[in-house]
């Protein structure tokens, strides 16, 4: 038994207590459609002009729609006023269908159709099937541009660029130049910070520097024959490497251009503060004596753009540059600095007695200084400084 919840009647079936309430208690209750004929009550649409169709035999399912419902029936999805032939789906079209059951997963609608779809790709694709009228690009500009992509020009150089996709649009540099790179220096560290990680991998793990023996060491050399190997990549560049290379007059040529372009930024050497330090305090001893002495730094610390070509010492390799040196007395001090020259950073024994060899060889004394020493016991270095130049 089915019992009516407004007056307690008890029917004998579902059908049978539908037809009581639509009957005795149709004000009641909120149908989506009502007959205006019989005022007969339907949840869905589909069943309320069935209705009309078989029993209102005199009007068609067609006629009374257009009269009654024509502008309240409209597309779940795009809200656009469904007419009697696209009623039934309460959509558009299929894609409208689609668009809706997926409503959660839809980033991009078309601007034209409405249809949804959750990436760009699907969009672009939907726009080359069904609106291919329509310039890919313009409605790239139009509705999906990024304010980054400046209207499809290089960030760099300003050059027009070309339409990818969708999904890519407009590159932001040209393809395949150094504008990217040129920007990123520019407008970021990274240039700065990928040289303190380079430095840092080098100074951490000694065995990927081509100049340490540990490198030639882990390739399956012995000691000896790893520190030969050094040795030979320290003269790669000579001019006589270069005349066999190249033969004579090419290779006179590449090796001046070569030793031009290093004297142009001449000096360019490394020294410690500590060092030049030790250097002033030896210059105010004995400056009177001697009309040039040359070192790296001035009194407030900065680098010296001496261009004094005594400072360029050319040796049978290349081209040297001294820690301090008075051509007068052709005596130079050496001042050795833990990481440069010690056993462990990037010491290198065979480069330093290629270098004293070199210095020799013209005719130069010279006092090595070992920055550990110099930081135990300063005034026992200064006399023994002075005590080497005064001999």
């Amino acid at each position: 038994m089915f019992k009516c919840e407004f007056c307690l009647k008890e029917l004998n079936s579902k059908k049978g207590l539908k037809n009581h309430i639509d009957k005795f208690h149709i004000d009641k209750i909120q149908y989506n459609f009502v007959c205006k004929i019989c005022n007969k009550g339907f949840e869905e649409l589909g069943n309320f002009l069935s209705h009309i169709t078989k029993v209102h035999k005199d009007i068609s399912a067609e006629k009374y729609y257009n009269e009654n419902l024509l502008g309240k029936i409209r597309c779940k999805y795009c809200n656009e006023i469904l007419p009697y032939e696209r009623y039934s789906g309460f959509f558009c079209n299929q894609q409208h269908y689609e668009s809706y059951n997926r409503k959660n997963n839809i980033n991009y609608k078309c601007e034209i159709c409405h249809v949804g779809f959750e990436t760009k790709g699907g969009l672009q694709q939907h726009l080359g099937k069904l609106h291919k009228e329509i310039n890919q690009e313009e409605y790239y500009k139009k509705y999906l541009m990024t304010k980054e992509e400046i209207n499809g020009n290089c960030l760099y150089c300003g050059k027009q660029l070309n339409f990818v996709s969708f999904t890519d649009g407009y590159n932001k540099f040209c393809y395949n130049t150094e504008c990217n790179v040129k920007w990123y220096n520019e407008h970021t560290d990274r240039k700065e910070h990928a040289a303190k990680s380079t430095s840092l991998t080098y100074q951490n793990d000694k065995s990927r520097l081509s100049t340490h023996k540990d490198y030639w060491i882990k390739r399956g050399y012995n000691e000896e024959d790893a520190i030969k190997e050094i040795s030979k990549r320290q003269v790669m560049f000579n001019k006589e490497i270069c005349i066999k290379k190249y033969g004579e007059e090419k290779g006179l040529e590449v090796w001046q251009e070569r030793q031009n372009k290093w004297l142009k930024n001449f000096p360019r050497q490394n020294y410690s503060k500590i060092s030049q330090k030790l250097f002033w305090h030896i210059y105010s001893l004995i400056n009177y004596k001697y009309k040039e002495i040359y070192f790296a730094t001035n009194e407030n610390g900065k680098k010296i753009e001496n261009k004094n070509k005594e400072l360029r010492l050319k040796t049978k390799h290349t081209t040297r540059c001294l820690d301090f040196y008075i051509p007068e007395i052709k005596k130079c001090i050496e001042f050795d600095g833990t990481y440069w020259h010690g056993e462990i950073g990037r010491g290198n024994k065979m480069r330093d007695k290629m270098r004293d060899e070199e210095i020799l060889e013209k005719g130069i004394s010279v006092l090595h200084i070992k920055e550990f020493d110099y930081k135990n016991d300063p005034e026992k270095v200064i006399k023994e400084c002075l005590e080497f130049l005064n001999d």
